[in-house]
């Protein structure tokens, strides 16, 4: 994009003291109708060569607060990439007034993401200047993992043990709790130490 016009500063949150980071962008294309962006990426500059930051299962969409410091340009707001699997986007037109605005996560699967938030936009006159604040991922943690319960029924008991004892002696990934290659003893005796239900919190 033309990144020779672009300037970022810091900026107040308008939650005050109980708000997140903020970032005021100035925008002056030196041609007529080309674009810029900016991509929160992890590490900076990771286009997909190396792993994204982890997020914890869970959560649902991702919240911003937006606004113009001057005119009302359309701006493009996006999450993901090709490289983390997935994208979503929402097209807004800013105003003086601070907004939350809200991108849905909803049947996206994530793990490690490389970008997890961004915006784009295009020349719309001689010059921009927007506002972003409080860029949260949100929803509700996932509850703590439970290897051990095979058939996801939310506790150890018998029926994981009878398909531990089915596996035995195979590299069943499933089943092989340690990691070392083998259903055995050591998988068998995992399973007897989280006998009971699931953690749930």
């Amino acid at each position: 994009g033309d990144t020779s016009g672009l300037s970022m500063q810091t900026c107040d949150s308008p939650l005050g003291a109980c708000g997140g980071g903020c970032h005021r962008f100035q925008w002056t294309p030196s041609t007529p109708n080309t674009w810029v962006g900016v991509l929160w990426q992890y590490p900076v500059n990771n286009w997909g060569t190396l792993p994204g930051l982890p997020i914890a299962k869970g959560a649902t969409e991702v919240a911003f607060t937006a606004w113009s410091d001057s005119g009302t340009p359309t701006v493009t707001f996006r999450i993901g990439s090709n490289a983390d699997g997935f994208t979503e986007t929402t097209v807004v037109e800013l105003d003086d007034t601070p907004r939350e605005y809200v991108i849905s996560l909803e049947g996206m699967a994530y793990d490690d993401v490389t970008t997890g938030f961004g915006w784009v936009v295009g020349e719309q006159g001689p010059g921009m200047e927007f506002s972003i604040s409080d860029v949260e991922w949100r929803g509700q943690a996932a509850p703590p993992e439970c290897p051990a319960d095979f058939n996801d029924d939310g506790i150890v008991n018998g029926a994981d043990l009878a398909l531990v004892l089915a596996a035995w002696g195979t590299a069943s990934p499933r089943y092989d709790l340690d990691d070392n290659g083998l259903v055995n003893g050591a998988d068998l005796a995992l399973v007897l130490a989280a006998w009971g239900p699931c953690p749930t919190g």
